[in-house]
């Protein structure tokens, strides 16, 4: 299921790029990318996040955490300078609007006890997990990693 939404990702950023390529060098005929190119693709974003998810999983286990916090996330970025400065922006951003948001429910005289009601962390397209947020990433019993 994992590689055919990351199969389907990777065919619609090679869509995407291709269309606007065409676009821009005023080719007339659209631009083909060929089911190998992006078959060779998805396993090589594949491989990557694989070996990504087993770098962070030692990061925080070499720490003696069971989280994967955002100092591992920017550890394993650090070889990659774009995606580094990407992912620091964006840690940075995120930071801001966290402190943003405490200001507005720290001044508000809303119910306190809704506002630090602690529940469990998710993600999707508008939020992310930060420093605080712990999802468990090892079985405390066990080596074993979850992934």
């Amino acid at each position: 299921m994992i590689k055919a939404s990351i199969h389907y990702s990777v065919a619609k950023i090679c869509e995407d790029e291709a269309q606007n390529m065409s676009n821009a060098d005023g080719v007339k005929g659209e631009m083909v990318i060929s089911t190998a190119t992006i078959a060779s693709l998805t396993e090589l974003v594949q491989s990557f996040a694989g070996t990504m998810a087993s770098d962070l999983a030692c990061f925080a286990k070499h720490a003696k955490r069971n989280t994967i916090q955002t100092e591992d996330v920017l550890l394993c970025a650090r070889k990659t300078h774009t995606l580094e400065s990407m992912l620091t922006k964006y840690v940075d951003e995120l930071k801001e609007e966290k402190k943003r948001k405490k200001k507005v429910v720290g001044g508000s005289s809303s119910s306190s006890t809704a506002a630090n009601k602690k529940t469990k962390p998710t993600l999707n397209k508008k939020t992310a997990l930060s420093d605080e947020d712990e999802v468990p990433l090892f079985d405390e019993d066990e080596d074993d990693v979850f992934i």
